[in-house]
């Protein structure tokens, strides 16, 4: 299946519930760019880091989808775009960090400093360019880490995220 970000947003809208704020939805985002950070700093095969960048990107979507902004549609402009892979993915990490101040000021109704559409095509450009790097498309590693979310059962931790518990085909609990 080919996800787009309306597919995705309405997964995570049914297996978590709707998150309370921008802010939420993006400190999951920085926790999942973490374990991204984690996989390039522990050299871990190319396929899961770029599988990470997924994890990044599907989270994402859903602030996106809140500021009424199409990620995919910008991603073309980069397909010339040379990467340094770890350091663009520190330079995504810096823009999450910057865009969870500009959220914490949107959720409580004060104007943010600087474009949050902006960083977020900033945050999903890097991810883009760190998939790349490494061998693989961003694209094509959500339509597979969706397809793989699609197969799991998760466990709603009350803040429109949660963190999955086992596959339904296995019936096992997953790591």
């Amino acid at each position: 299946m080919r996800e787009t970000q309306q597919s995705i947003c309405a997964w995570a809208n049914e297996a978590f519930g709707p998150a309370p704020g921008i802010f939420c939805i993006l400190t999951r985002a920085n926790e999942e760019l973490a374990e991204l950070l984690r996989a390039i700093a522990a050299k871990q095969p190319n396929e899961r880091i770029v599988e990470e960048c997924a994890d990044v990107a599907i989270v994402l979507v859903r602030v996106a989808d809140r500021l009424d902004l199409d990620l995919r549609l910008d991603w073309s402009r980069l397909s010339d775009t040379v990467g340094y892979g770890g350091f663009d993915a520190v330079r995504a990490n810096y823009q999450i960090a910057s865009a969870l101040i500009d959220a914490e000021s949107i959720d409580r109704g004060v104007p943010a400093e600087t474009s949050l559409r902006e960083r977020l095509q900033k945050i999903v450009g890097g991810l883009v360019i760190v998939c790349r790097f490494y061998g693989g498309s961003l694209d094509e590693a959500i339509d597979r880490k969706m397809a793989v979310n699609r197969e799991r059962v998760w466990k709603r931790d009350g803040t429109g995220h949660g963190y999955h518990m086992r596959d339904k085909s296995a019936g096992e609990v997953a790591p």
